[in-house]
């Protein structure tokens, strides 16, 4: 009985693995970067960074906010 549990759990998390992320529609943004560090800056220099934003799921992607830190 403890194999077939077992078994099942093994079957189950596989799967969860190997099930495409397609299989859940949907909006999924996806960034070329997450992160971008300008280090120390002298005020009055100008720094630009292109991030870009691509839609990879299969629905409408609505950006209604954005904001900086």
């Amino acid at each position: 009985m403890q194999m077939i549990k077992k078994s099942i759990m093994c079957i189950g998390l596989a799967l969860l693995i190997l099930v495409p992320l397609r299989a859940w529609p949907g909006a999924n943004l996806v960034l070329s970067e997450t992160r971008v560090d300008f280090g120390n800056m002298v005020e009055g220099v100008v720094a630009e960074k292109v991030i870009k934003l691509f839609n990879a799921g299969d629905q409408p992607l609505k950006i209604t906010n954005v904001t900086t830190s």
